[in-house]
């Protein structure tokens, strides 16, 4: 049995939960009688999606081998998933972590991180408080997300059957087939997530339904039972399908099989804003919380993982600075700027290559003493003796 809590709502001004039933009313639905939030109502919805991860993915890791490398762990209050094959949020999350248990982070992180996966917890708006915040901050975790939770009494949902719509009890096989078509899902994934839900076949708290508009199944979802909490967990339509109202069908039959369970709530999950929150709020649930996403940020060019496992090569090195130039000579006052003369040594070098350029040797004798000449005439510096040469001018050539 789901453990009752006697708390004060901080939402409802102190009612407490045994406050609950309100007095019927109109409402969008039509006459009414709905469930007040309360502490206890979103304790339910969160304990049930943790009972429904906890059946799903502990079945998985008891199959020959695990070969999906599914774990469960408990960590004080909060309780730790993992399914190393299926890196996919939903399978890899920390659920119910409050401010006493934020010692286990760093083990939490190590954990993830040696199956290269980052660290995400999932936080309540009853579990929030500068203690949690602060330890998820600190371990390098920061917001990422948004994800819904939703509730409603069975006597206030709409249970009446969609026209055209038929909706009956599916087979496992056809479930997980439908399943994996209706989110498509990658090729290299599919055969682990059609395990995930092919092992929930035969457990008591879990109920097949297909939903169909002509002889084929166009949609499916599955009920999950908590104690005494209507779960409305996996659920999908084929993509050619959609528009005819198969999940409406589906949510509402699925409300009426809880209700004739004993379920006394009904309880689901969402991103906020999606088709899915659409179709349960139309079908009588309304929000019990939005939950907030913290996930951990690898560190730049590692991302959290070993050396020599990291999925990201290593940066660059920067390159060397550019060389400084060398610093000018000051010149003493009243002596003229030095002359540039880089142009007229490099013709002169011209000309001088030019006259070692083979010649015969009738014509080489008047060329080399012609260009020689016109060099010592056009630069007096060549005219210069060997001492001088040796002090030669910034910049010129040696």
């Amino acid at each position: 049995m789901t453990e009752k809590r006697p708390t004060r709502s901080p939402w409802l001004g102190g009612l407490s939960a045994a406050s609950r039933l309100r007095a019927p009313g109109a409402g969008p639905y039509g006459t009414m009688t709905s469930v007040l939030l309360s502490q206890d109502a979103v304790g339910r919805v969160e304990r049930a999606d943790q009972d429904y991860l906890a059946v799903r993915v502990g079945a998985l890791s008891r199959l020959p081998g695990n070969p999906d490398g599914a774990q469960v762990r408990q960590f004080g209050h909060a309780y730790a998933f993992l399914v190393a094959s299926v890196p996919n949020p939903v399978f890899n999350h920390v659920a119910g972590l409050t401010a006493e248990d934020v010692g286990a982070l760093p083990e939490l992180a190590r954990w993830y991180g040696a199956h290269l996966l980052p660290l995400r917890v999932d936080v309540t708006p009853a579990q929030a408080g500068p203690v949690l915040f602060g330890a998820l901050a600190g371990q390098g975790l920061r917001q990422t997300g948004f994800y819904t939770g939703l509730y409603a009494r069975p006597a206030a949902a709409v249970t009446d059957p969609v026209a055209g719509v038929r909706v009956e009890v599916a087979e496992p096989a056809e479930f997980a087939r439908v399943y994996v078509a209706g989110f498509e899902f990658p090729r290299l994934r599919q055969a682990a997530m059609a395990r995930s839900v092919e092992v929930l076949a035969g457990h008591p708290g879990c109920r097949f339904f297909r939903a169909r508009t002509g002889t084929a199944t166009d949609g499916v979802g599955l009920l999950f039972l908590a104690g005494d909490t209507g779960y409305l967990a996996a659920a999908a339509t084929l993509p050619d399908r959609r528009g005819k109202g198969v999940q409406t069908a589906l949510v509402r039959h699925r409300i009426a099989a809880a209700a004739e369970a004993g379920s006394d709530l009904i309880a689901g999950h969402a991103a906020p804003g999606s088709g899915s929150q659409r179709t349960m709020e139309r079908c009588g649930l309304r929000v019990a919380c939005t939950k907030a996403i913290w996930t951990q940020q690898p560190p730049a060019g590692d991302r959290g993982l070993p050396a020599s496992r990291s999925r990201t090569p290593a940066a660059p090195a920067p390159p060397d600075p550019p060389p400084r130039p060398a610093p000018r000579r000051l010149r003493r006052a009243g002596e003229a700027e030095p002359r540039d003369r880089s142009d007229e040594w490099s013709f002169a070098i011209g000309l001088r290559w030019l006259s070692d350029r083979p010649r015969s040797p009738e014509a080489r004798v008047p060329v080399l003493a012609g260009t020689r000449a016109a060099a010592r005439q056009t630069f007096p510096i060549a005219r210069t003796s060997s001492a001088s040469r040796r002090r030669r001018l910034p910049g010129s050539p040696r």
